[in-house]
């Protein structure tokens, strides 16, 4: 898929990431602090201590991990890293920062 085809997604990916969690009874906003909420135990086991100063989220998107990244990570700088320059200005709305790639 290239750039333009992810651009097509961006503003309507939510709606459809919830169209697809659905079955499951639960909502995108549980997936994606389930996933940070691991991130921080398994950094909690490794990290000796030593607290992340960034966290760049490769393939990030419109940054839906963004705020429990911030609830978990509340030291470190988010950076959304994605091919798709509509879904970064998304994530960049909801102040984050933005590196296009």
């Amino acid at each position: 898929m290239n750039r333009e085809e992810f651009d097509k997604f961006a503003a309507e990916y939510e709606k459809m990431l919830r169209d697809n969690v659905s079955a499951s009874g639960e909502g995108p906003e549980f997936f994606a602090e389930y996933k940070v909420a691991d991130m921080r135990r398994r950094w909690d086991v490794r990290s000796l201590g030593r607290e992340p100063e960034t966290i760049v989220d490769f393939g990030g998107g419109v940054g839906a991990s963004a705020p429990h990244m911030r609830k978990y990570f509340p030291q470190a700088r988010i950076i959304i890293a994605d091919v798709s320059s509509k879904s970064l200005e998304v994530a960049e709305a909801r102040g984050i920062d933005r590196v296009d790639c």
